[in-house]
């Protein structure tokens, strides 16, 4: 049972897209960590 070409692509094009959104959110993570951090040293100074 071979996959079509078309489903192919489009489990191809998913897999791009999921990859583009965990590395957006891990991005947007390490920022709010760093602005977190940043909020937290300047209220303990």
């Amino acid at each position: 049972m071979a996959t079509p070409p078309i489903g192919h692509k489009k489990g191809r094009v998913a897999t791009a897209l999921l990859n583009i959104l965990l590395y957006g959110l891990s991005l947007n993570l390490l920022v709010f960590l760093e602005i977190l951090g940043r909020k937290t040293h300047a209220l303990h100074a």
